[in-house]
């Protein structure tokens, strides 16, 4: 399975990820590109909020939360 499989299934799944995460569990660093790829292929819509984390900024992915209608 691909990096870029593994992240969205991941995040399927009602999970964030930060960078360092991602890195932890073997997908590499690079989450913004993979999070770009999975834009641009599947159209997904996946959002990136910047945290304060013990000080520090941490950027955290997740999908963007369907609302169903009606």
């Amino acid at each position: 399975m691909s990096q870029c499989a593994q992240l969205y299934a991941y995040l399927e799944a009602g999970n964030t990820i930060t960078k360092a995460e991602c890195h932890a569990r073997g997908w590499g660093l690079s989450v913004n590109s993979r999070c770009a790829e999975l834009r641009r292929r599947l159209g997904v819509q996946i959002d990136c909020e910047r945290e304060t984390r013990n000080g520090t900024p941490v950027y955290v992915y997740s999908l963007r939360e369907k609302i169903p209608y009606g």
